[in-house]
């Protein structure tokens, strides 16, 4: 049996998004869009290569998945939602919270949080990878809200989510028999920008 196709959208490749798209393709032919978000004068040309990527694939296109809600949501969900077609907005963290304190999130910018909002609330589901992305008490940091997820942000949206935490292979990542007190490994990238060395501490 031939399998269906779908579209899967993302920002910038990465493991997960690899990762993710393998799985897409045991199930369905798919199409993806990579919406470059790392230089702000490219946007408009990214916007107009994401619409005729739309007006060529829709017609064939059975459901379409989105890393992250954000601006690179809102065209892929309207398209599905005007066609009849289900959209899958995959949250993965900075389209759930709001931390005014180091300028992190989606919600911190009225354009994005606008788009974000709107991406929600018109999508078919929301797969959050945590529940805490979904909705959680925050007391970390007075300076930030005291609530955090998508249900706090998005007041009154219907509860049309199913967490699907992060996988890990347990045979690759194990702990280590021996242990040294007062050592720890870190790994984060992007750290020339100050906004991700605030994010990563």
């Amino acid at each position: 049996m031939d399998k269906k196709k779908a579209l899967y959208f993302f920002m910038g490749s990465s493991s997960f998004v690899e990762k993710d798209n393998a799985i897409f393709a045991e199930h369905f032919l798919v199409k993806t869009f990579n919406f470059e978000f790392g230089k702000k004068w490219k946007m408009p040309f990214q916007f107009i290569d994401q619409l005729f990527f739309l007006l060529v694939n829709i017609w064939t296109a059975e459901i379409c998945f989105i890393q992250l809600g954000g601006l690179h949501s809102v065209l892929p969900v309207l398209f599905f939602r005007l066609f009849g077609k289900k959209s899958v907005i995959i949250a993965a963290g900075t389209d759930c919270h709001s931390f005014p304190s180091i300028g992190y999130g989606n919600y911190q910018r009225p354009l994005l949080s606008a788009a974000t909002k709107f991406s929600f609330r018109a999508c078919s589901l929301i797969l959050p990878k945590h529940q805490t992305l979904w909705h959680t008490k925050y007391s970390y940091d007075d300076h930030d809200f005291p609530e955090q997820g998508i249900a706090y942000f998005n007041k009154g949206i219907k509860e049309k989510y199913f967490c699907i935490e992060n996988g890990y292979d347990p045979n690759k990542f194990k702990k280590s028999e021996l242990s040294r007190p007062k050592t720890f490994i870190t790994v984060a990238g992007l750290l020339h920008r100050t906004s991700q060395q605030k994010l990563k501490g």
